[in-house]
Formats: C-alpha cells, structure tokens, sequence
C-alpha cells in the first residue's frame, strides 16, 4: 500500500495547478475591467479577495459628488435667471415711476417721458419720430424676457434673445454716452451673463425626455 503522502501528492499538485490557473483568468478579466470599475477592486494575496465594501464606497461617493455637481448647477442656473431676469422688471418699473419721481434718490428716469429722452440719447442716429416706438418696443421686450426668465419658460431661447438685447443696450450707451458708461452699468456683463445661461440651459426638448 502507497503512503498517503504519496497518493496525495498528484491531487495536491492538479488542484494547485487549477488554483493557478483560476488566478491567470481573474487577473486577465481584470485587466479587461474599464479603468473605472477596476480601481476599487483590492486583490489580496491569494488573488481571489475583492473588496465589495470598497465598490459599494466608491460607488456612492461618485453618485454624490455628481448630485453635489448637478444643484449646484441648477441654483446657479436660477440665480442667472432671477438676476437677469428681476433687473430686467426693475428697469421697466423706474420708467413708470414706481421707484420714485424723477430726481429722487437712485431714481435713473422716474417717468416714461425722461425714458424716452434717454432713448434718443443713446440713439443718436435714430429720427426723433421712432424714438417713442423703439422705447416701447424696448420696454415690451424687458418685460416679457424678464418675465419669462424668472419663470424659466423655453430658458435657452429667453436667455440667448436677453443677451442680444442687453448687447444692443450696451453698444447704444457706448456710441451715444461713452463706453464707460456701458461698463459702469455692467450691461456687458449683464450680456456675456445671459449667453452663458444660453449656453448652460438645458434644451426645452432633451428636459422632457428626461420627464
């Protein structure tokens, strides 16, 4: 009769050759493994050991940091969108006279009259006759823009036409008060603001598949 030794010797050595093999083909489907879901795998020394506590960690830190990304995104989307948008109001409000009468403190026209005046200021190159016209088109498009942003309606055409608007305020304070002026009212700014909302915004159709 064989020693036990003996006979066991080939069984240990076949099942130390699959263990082995077991190992080539864990570290090959590894290798193949994308390099985002292969990081958190922890091989031990055996090569078999993972580490799922590691995956599930991981895993729950990306989901978060991406929320974290995705309000912050938003609030600053709807603070773009009020700022614009409530300047917009309070703009058409001076000119009714519902910030004060003209002359008051902090006060720019305090009537539609004053408005007007300052419409043809910045348009020198405008008949005196289509001023009145183009400052009510101008007040029709503060209101319905600035009403539409602050309620986020089609936000990525509201934003991008508010933009063109504010430019064109902004060229006409250049040529008829001066590009200080322009700067000083931060309606450049107010402008490369609303394309960036544009370019940030959401298209009105990829949010409804979204629903």
């Amino acid at each position: 009769m064989m020693p036990s030794d003996a006979r066991s010797s080939p069984i240990s050595s076949s099942v130390a050759l699959i263990i082995r093999a077991n190992r080539r083909r864990a570290s090959s489907a590894l290798a193949n493994i994308s390099p985002t879901w292969k990081s958190p795998f922890l091989l031990q020394s055996n090569g078999f050991a993972t580490s799922l506590p590691t995956i599930g960690r991981t895993c729950r830190t990306r989901s978060f940091q991406r929320t974290v990304r995705r309000v912050s995104t938003r609030l600053l989307l709807i603070y773009a969108r009020m700022a614009l948008g409530v300047a917009f109001l309070s703009a058409v409000a001076d000119r009714f006279g519902w910030w004060g009468a003209p002359g008051a403190r902090n006060v720019a026209w305090g009537d539609f009259r004053h408005f007007l005046a300052y419409t043809g200021k910045v348009n020198p190159y405008l008949s005196a006759s289509l001023v009145p016209a183009l400052g009510w088109f101008a007040t029709a498009c503060e209101i319905v823009l600035g009403v539409a942003l602050i309620a986020g309606f089609h936000l990525r055409w509201t934003a991008l036409l508010s933009g063109f608007l504010l430019l064109a305020f902004a060229t006409g304070m250049t040529i008829g008060t001066g590009i200080k002026t322009a700067f000083d009212a931060s309606v450049f700014s107010a402008s490369a603001a609303a394309f960036l909302l544009a370019a940030a915004a959401e298209p009105s159709a990829s949010r409804a598949r979204k629903r």
